[in-house]
């Protein structure tokens, strides 16, 4: 990917709305990079920041750790990979850690991420034909699993072999949303994001 166009889409950074129009992406190498480079472009077309992911593989071209650096290389954060015995990604210790579950086709089967308090999340991965279908988002408390305090569902749909829409359902709530895919851009992919109504959110181009 070379950049992002974002439109439409606002976020919050210590109570202070901002809104990103465009991430940009600079490669060191396309096939394995060392270093990714990346401008963040506000609404004003202004850069209003700049940092750099430098990453460190292992013997097997597989990602070792990726540096966090500013926009003068000085270390943010440093992010370590583990990997099992097939050499499957097993652990990545960012924040309070990813954990990695793998079927017996090498697929992705769960995601879990420790909370330091009350709950654990998780991610469960449903396959049809060897093709996504369903991803299962739960956060469940960790002295009770049964409890379940926030949840979503995410179905793939997919038309002409290609990924057309997402769809999420929030199981605690019942509200949704859904994004499409659209792909008559050679260059480009655009995800759009609606509500439940149809109502459109906000959209990203991802350029390649």
């Amino acid at each position: 990917m070379i950049s992002r166009d974002y439109k439409g889409l606002r976020f919050k950074i210590n109570n202070t709305n901002n809104k990103l129009d465009k991430l940009i992406y600079t490669y060191s190498d396309s096939i394995v990079p060392k270093e990714i480079k990346v401008k963040e472009i506000n609404e004003s077309q202004e850069v209003q920041k700049e940092y750099s992911l430098m990453f460190h593989y292992n013997t097997l071209n597989k990602t070792r750790s990726i540096d966090y650096t500013d926009d003068k290389g000085g270390v943010l954060s440093t992010y370590n990979f583990e990997y099992d015995t097939k050499n499957q990604l097993k652990s990545i210790d960012k924040d309070f850690g990813y954990y990695y579950e793998w079927d017996n086709k090498s697929r992705k089967k769960k995601i879990t991420i420790p909370r330091p308090f009350a709950s654990n999340d998780e991610y469960n991965f449903t396959y049809v034909d060897n093709r996504l279908v369903l991803i299962t988002s739960l956060s469940r408390l960790k002295d009770n699993k049964e409890i379940i305090r926030f949840g979503g569902i995410y179905v793939f749909i997919y038309k002409n072999d290609k990924l057309d829409k997402v769809e999420f359902t929030n199981i605690k709530t019942g509200s949704s949303s859904y994004r499409l895919y659209n792909y008559d851009n050679e260059d480009k992919v655009i995800i759009t994001y609606y509500d439940s109504e149809g109502v459109y959110r906000y959209h990203y181009e991802c350029y390649y």
